[in-house]
């Protein structure tokens, strides 16, 4: 029963939002550069280098994909464009998404989708691209 109402109450104050969005932001962050260690670490042997090029190839797509994504909800906004395709490029995405969140950011005229929905988009791309394929790998 302490279970369900804490639940319940986590999801209904604001301070719940914020610390869901920013520990999910914050996972996102250290594993890019947990698979980006590993993918070092991979190619430094040879017997593992082709895991190693799967998983290039997976977080590769991700961030390939975000930048898509990006693209498409900033290309009617020229100065900021560039600032938004380097936060994919330097892994910093999943925080900046939960900061917008956080802070209650309203959607611009020019985006096709609100910053709650941006995080969602983003966070199934890397799901999918990158967090699965790269987990199952390790069974095999």
């Amino acid at each position: 029963m302490l279970v369900v109402v804490a639940q319940r109450l986590l999801r209904e104050v604001s301070w719940g939002l914020k610390m869901r969005v920013s520990i999910g932001a914050a996972l996102s962050m250290l594993d890019l550069a947990t698979d980006l260690a590993v993918i070092f670490d991979y190619f430094g042997r040879a017997e593992t280098r082709k895991y190693g090029w799967g998983l290039l190839w997976m977080v590769g797509g991700s961030i390939f994909l975000q930048l898509v994504f990006v693209y498409v909800q900033n290309k009617k906004q020229k100065e900021g464009l560039a600032k938004e395709l380097l936060v994919v490029l330097v892994g910093c995405k999943p925080a900046m998404d939960a900061f917008r969140v956080v802070g209650g950011a309203h959607m611009k005229e020019h985006h096709l989708v609100d910053a709650k929905t941006e995080l969602t988009a983003t966070k199934c791309i890397e799901m999918a691209l990158e967090s699965v394929p790269g987990e199952s790998s390790i069974y095999t």
